[in-house]
């Protein structure tokens, strides 16, 4: 590193050493010194260049036609791959007498066949061998039976449906992510506005069954609410087992229904409480829901039985627990629930009703006090020992606290998105059902209208055909539909 400094060499005799050295290398291996006596702009100018390359481009220009089609590639590629085989990259060959010959064994391979090394060790007065004989035997059968299989109607109709599905994937990407990721776009002097990205298709999560066991606490639980909507507030919350049971009134901040007060006989007055026209005491839901859970904390490995939860029961508590910010303290105190609706379709099938006092008339041949939700409890937890499901049917019809709360959390969002397609709705665009299904793809009005911006009918389309990762249709193929939101679209003003 003494030698050197800054903006040359420190001493004159190792500038001329260099030199020399320079100069014998090229000598060496035979490199041309450069010449620079035509610049650039000398380039552009020079008439002998220009023919020259005039008449090179002259023959393609003169056979366009023939070579816009381009034809198949295939050849080539085929081609390549057996170079790639034979002298791999990865291997310095270009220097080495090898190369040749492996270039010359791949075109013989091309064009001849794998019996092209038999030929060659003839030639060579070199006995081929059994198993090389055989080898190439069977590389040839496999190539043309890979050939005529590539030949047939079948093959080239998968071909085509596979590239087509590519293709419709990289257009619905495309229209999904605007320009955002669009080749050169860092490049440009304006920078788009459209930046946003149309998610991608959400998936309802599937309720996934738990193992049971004979360990388990079975908690037979019920509730009362204001409403059949599943933010309804809670009214009542009854639970029973083996070993204790739990029955609080909770004073709503919501009206109770007519309907609801009709069937469950409770209703509110000022500050106080009526069940059947008799007062109870009651509490607030968070106080409510925190005597709950300490109650299931009294016991391991809880699974809360009921009857219809999963559409209801679940919905409407799990509304309440988010509401009080008590979720994570309620999931620490059980493994899951089991519907008793399909438990019993599948124990009693063919029945005309499933509902409870009707199921608890056919088996037991007796009444009880319905809608209350502690008769109701009681009532299911004598049905439920009295049938004694077996382990498989129970296990079958119990879920996760975990896909619940997905589950959950999925229709959740799906609920925020829906009001948004009101305006598709209210025009009879789309069906209510269409709307429910776009909601619950991740999709809201303004990611149509973006989409429609993009592309016009062709993203609308995109985006709605769009295949999830079990290969579903994100909404529908229907062009019917598709034609209806894409001329809602292009009837609004550009400000719309």
């Amino acid at each position: 590193m003494g030698r050197f400094k800054k903006g040359g060499f420190s001493h004159k005799k190792y500038k001329s050493r260099y030199e020399k050295v320079s100069d014998a290398q090229k000598k060496r291996w035979n490199v041309p010194q450069e010449d620079h006596s035509y610049s650039t702009q000398q380039n552009r100018t020079n008439g002998a260049l220009q023919n020259a390359l005039r008449s090179v481009f002259t023959t393609y220009a003169e056979n366009a036609g023939k070579l816009s089609s381009l034809g198949s590639t295939q050849p080539n590629e085929s081609f390549n791959r057996i170079v790639a085989s034979k002298a791999p990259k990865q291997q310095h060959y270009s220097s080495s007498g090898s190369l040749n010959y492996r270039i010359a064994a791949c075109v013989a391979q091309k064009n001849e066949g794998n019996k092209y090394i038999l030929d060659v060790n003839k030639n060579m007065s070199v006995s081929p061998g059994y198993f090389t004989l055989r080898l190439a035997v069977l590389r040839d059968i496999q190539h043309r039976k890979r050939k005529a299989i590539a030949n047939t109607y079948r093959f080239k109709q998968r071909r085509r449906n596979l590239k087509s599905t590519r293709h419709q994937k990289l257009a619905t990407r495309e229209v999904r992510e605007g320009v955002t990721y669009s080749s050169g776009i860092g490049l440009e002097d304006h920078l788009s506005d459209d930046i946003e990205e149309i998610p991608s298709p959400s998936l309802q999560p599937a309720y996934q069954t738990i193992e049971w066991s004979t360990t388990v606490n079975k908690i037979f639980f019920d509730i009362e609410a204001t409403g059949l909507a599943r933010n309804s507030h809670i009214t009542q919350i009854s639970a029973t087992s083996d070993k204790g049971s739990i029955n609080t009134y909770v004073l709503p901040k919501k009206p109770i229904t007519p309907k609801a007060q009709e069937i469950t006989g409770i209703k509110v007055e000022g500050s106080k409480m009526f069940c059947h026209d008799k007062e109870v005491k009651s509490v607030g839901i968070k106080e409510a829901l925190k005597m709950f859970i300490l109650f299931l904390a009294q016991y391991k490995k809880n699974i809360i039985i009921g009857h219809n939860i999963k559409s209801y029961d679940i919905p409407v508590l799990f509304c309440a627990l988010n509401n009080c910010s008590i979720m994570n303290e309620f999931s620490c105190s059980i493994l899951g629930f089991l519907d008793t609706l399909q438990l019993f379709k599948s124990l009693l099938p063919g029945l005309t009703s499933y509902s409870q006092s009707n199921l608890y008339n056919t088996v037991l041949n007796e009444t009880y006090d319905g809608h209350d939700s502690m008769e109701d409890v009681v009532a299911l937890s004598r049905l439920f020992h009295h049938l004694a499901p077996s382990t498989e049917a129970k296990q079958l019809s119990s879920f996760s606290f975990d896909s619940a709360a997905r589950r959950y959390d999925h229709n959740q969002k799906t609920k925020l998105l829906l009001p948004t397609l009101t305006p598709l709705t209210e025009k009879k665009v789309i069906t209510l059902r269409t709307a429910n299904v776009i909601a619950a793809s991740g999709m809201s009005f303004s990611h149509l209208r973006i989409s429609y911006a993009r592309d016009g009918r062709q993203g609308i389309e995109d985006v709605l055909k769009e295949e999830d990762v079990n290969g579903k249709v994100r909404v529908t193929k229907s062009k019917k539909i598709v034609d209806a939101i894409s001329d809602f679209f292009k009837s609004l003003k550009p400000d719309a």
